[in-house]
């Protein structure tokens, strides 16, 4: 098996997992969103949001770090101790801060409930935050079943408990509860699994350990707590600037954006750390043969989700009526806008985890604070329900509005990237992404005239909302059929490592690995 083969096979392997994962989610989520309704989902979305704010001061880039030096060989001993001892000496005094320091509890929680709702949620990110020291060494050494296992395990776990609680207790401090049992979870189900498959046992940290974590994690200090506040004050803003209703909206809305992210973050982690073993000593071969993997990875994804996309956005008001119920069908513009910000994604971000590979990460340091203030700008502009300040003009779109701000944060400044990944490994701009853009827009394009023409001829959404989505995919088809330069030998590939013969073998190679 070639190293290209298999690493799209582990991509799968890991992405399936993450899939599978959000499909329990889903289904907690639908049941949580069902019985107690779009306020109580937006109160679990504002503490999520306020406990990942809490947490971009506590975990300020070492885990990219960490995942590195795994994969470049270090002593996995060696790295798991000195990442938990890192851990350890950032979490004790901020977290004594927290519980020491006067609260908030006027301006953020109206209610008692909600402080204890975000207290549990905080606890359970914690705990995960912990069993990353394990997790990722999984991913490091490319042992994705083992790691998958454990991540379906933990949300199986909560979605039984969020099933009982809503059985016995429908109470959304009881349900919250269910993310602290997750973390604990997953943190012991992490480190035995690292110990079992891996045999891995910690050893004494050092201090060029902590040196090397230090010297990789440096322009981290910047870029991940301001990343992290990124990814999380949308949810706090929301609830804050147009309440719990809209809230609710936005936490169904960023559940498919997290979905649809599972199909780039994951392939980008393995692609993260093959580029780091491969940029490890650089030669004119191994910069060869980086350039290519990332071309190739780069032609696969986009190939696989331009109609994922297109599926999505012709079919979100009947997918989010069908889980949730129609009380949630004014999530369905945000959704149309993450459909956008994934594609953007898939076609910008991994131009960053080349840099993160030849260590130039540093070169993001200078762009990533004036952009999370230009975010929070347009947050403000977009959300508010009212004038800020009954006198600062706003949009008062809601979670559409957060939506949006997510997409500026794709798009700005990712020519920049480009221009340094050019610079720096040889990795140029893959000018094949064009043709999924233009894809995208024709399928969507087909598939909304498509779908207006079946609902002026009277028909139903159950067949209306199939014939647009049909439509959709065929003319994307048509384009790629007609521009892409291999487009049966991609889909080959694509169906091959689906091939239940192809995903059999495998599986009885990763599990039998000691």
């Amino acid at each position: 098996m070639t190293s290209r083969a298999s690493l799209g096979q582990k991509s799968l392997s890991l992405l399936m997992g993450a899939w599978l994962a959000a499909l329990l989610n889903l289904v907690a989520g639908v049941f949580v969103a069902r019985v107690l309704g779009p306020a109580a989902v937006g109160s679990l979305s504002f503490s999520l949001g306020l406990s990942g704010l809490a947490m971009a001061a506590l975990v300020p880039g070492f885990a990219q770090a960490h995942m590195k030096r795994v994969a470049e060989g270090v002593d996995p001993g060696v790295c798991a101790s000195t990442f938990g001892l890192i851990k350890v000496l950032l979490y004790v005094p901020l977290l004594l801060l927290i519980v020491l320091a006067p609260g908030s509890r006027g301006f953020l929680f109206e209610t008692e409930t909600l402080e204890t709702v975000f207290v549990l949620l905080f606890a359970g990110r914690v705990l995960s935050s912990f069993s990353e020291i394990f997790t990722l060494i999984l991913v490091a050494r490319e042992r994705v079943i083992q790691q998958s296992a454990v991540l379906v395990a933990t949300r199986g776990v909560r979605l039984l408990a969020t099933l009982l609680v809503l059985v016995w207790a429908p109470e959304i401090t009881l349900i919250a509860a269910t993310f602290l049992l997750e973390g604990l979870v997953e943190l012991v189900g992490a480190m035995v699994a690292v110990r079992f498959w891996l045999g891995i046992r910690l050893r004494r940290p050092s201090v060029a350990a902590l040196r090397s974590y230090w010297e990789y994690a440096r322009p981290l200090l910047v870029s991940v707590p301001f990343g992290m506040f990124q990814d999380s004050i949308d949810r706090v803003v929301v609830k804050q600037w147009a309440g719990l209703t809209a809230a609710g909206y936005y936490h169904v809305a960023r559940g498919f954006w997290e979905l649809l992210g599972a199909l780039n973050a994951y392939p980008a982690m393995l692609l993260f750390t093959r580029m780091s073993a491969l940029f490890a000593a650089r030669s004119p071969e191994r910069d060869r043969e980086a350039r290519a993997l990332f071309y190739s990875g780069m032609d696969k994804l986009l190939f696989v989700a331009t109609p994922i996309g297109v599926t999505i956005w012709l079919a979100a008001d009947p997918i989010i009526a069908g889980f949730f119920g129609a009380a949630f069908l004014p999530a369905a513009a945000a959704v149309h806008v993450f459909v956008l910000a994934n594609l953007v994604a898939t076609v910008t971000n991994n131009y960053t985890q080349v840099l993160y590979a030849v260590e130039a990460h540093g070169r993001l340091v200078p762009v990533v604070p004036p952009r999370a203030a230009l975010y929070f700008v347009l947050l403000m502009v977009l959300v508010p329900a009212e004038p800020l300040g009954g006198w600062i003009p706003t949009l008062g779109i809601g979670a559409a509005g957060a939506a949006l701000g997510r997409l500026f944060l794709l798009i700005f400044p990712a020519w920049m990237y480009v221009a340094w990944t050019r610079e720096v490994a040889g990795v140029s701009f893959f000018t094949r992404s064009w043709l999924y853009v233009a894809g995208f827009a024709i399928g969507v394009a087909s598939g909304s005239t498509a779908g207006w023409l079946m609902r002026w001829m009277g028909a139903s959404p159950a067949v209306g909302v199939p014939t647009a989505v049909v439509a959709g995919l065929a003319a994307y088809a048509a384009l790629l059929g007609a521009l892409h330069p291999e487009p049966s030998t991609t889909l080959r590939y694509c169906l091959d490592l689906v091939s239940p013969a192809r995903i059999s073998g495998f599986l009885r190679r990763e599990i039998g690995k000691s």
